[in-house]
């Protein structure tokens, strides 16, 4: 059987993101008012130069990106596997990689979710027949969250709770190929609706959904505009970092203040 080769660019922050089953979500400070949080509009590019290549200065068609504790670009990692066709994979800090994947090894095949433990070699499913699933983010206590493009209307994000729980709960629904979803400390969902080129928030004080960046417009390479935006990541001061998979780069827009918990 063919290798097939894929290529994740690594940028780390520290992710303190918990499962509300868990009670480890922040607690908003009690006080009546607050300020809406808000990012700048103007991606920084911190990775790649806008075209294609394997220079130092180039990345080829990034897609999972995530963040560490020092905040510090590192280097790409390779995944080489002939046994399975994987999508989107999250590790945690159990130790565990959960990785989304076609569950008979071809195209067209229901998708599964998988976890697989790297101090005991078990590997377990977590979920399966999912609907076309992009990327995924799990909290530190193991409920994952998965973003589901189902066309242009259909998309979901998705909340796994455990593996008896195996098509979850849908958080967010019509949605234009969400790609990828995080949260911050405080529980707040975060994806990016791929189709509509923009990053959607949905508060868990009330459950809205608004626009955090939106970066729509005419997609030509090298400009403002992104060219199929993929994955999102926070780093440890709020900012947010998008992979624009067509345009060969990935950006950092900049968190300008406000309240999370808002």
């Amino acid at each position: 059987m063919t290798t097939l080769f894929y290529y994740l660019l690594l940028i780390s922050t520290k992710i303190i993101t918990l499962s509300a089953e868990c009670g480890f979500f922040e607690r908003p400070p009690n006080q009546n008012g607050c300020i809406k949080p808000k990012w700048s509009q103007q991606g920084i590019t911190v990775a790649g130069d806008g075209t294609e290549g394997n220079s130092n200065v180039q990345i080829s068609h990034p897609f999972c990106i995530f963040l560490d504790q020092n905040d510090d670009l590192t280097n790409n990692i390779v995944i080489d596997t002939k046994h399975f066709y994987p999508g989107s994979l999250y590790p945690d800090k159990q130790g565990n990689i959960f990785v989304l994947q076609l569950s008979d090894g071809g195209f067209g095949a229901p998708w599964q979710l998988m976890k697989y433990s790297t101090t005991t070699s078990e590997k377990t499913p977590f979920a399966v027949k999912l609907d076309n699933p992009n990327g995924l983010f799990v909290d530190e206590c193991g409920t994952v969250y998965t973003a589901n493009a189902l066309g242009t209307t259909g998309g979901t994000i998705q909340k796994i709770v455990n593996v008896s729980d195996a098509k979850g709960i849908i958080l967010v629904g019509d949605l234009n190929e969400p790609s990828n979803v995080t949260l911050d400390r405080y529980g707040n969902v975060y994806f990016v609706e791929r189709g509509k080129y923009r990053i959607q928030r949905m508060s868990v004080r009330d459950g809205r959904v608004e626009t955090v960046v939106d970066k729509q417009g005419v997609i030509v390479y090298g400009t403002e505009y992104w060219n199929d935006p993929q994955y999102i990541a926070f780093d440890s001061k709020h900012n947010l970092y998008v992979s624009d998979y067509k345009n060969y780069r990935v950006q950092k827009f900049l968190f300008e203040g406000g309240d999370l918990y808002c």
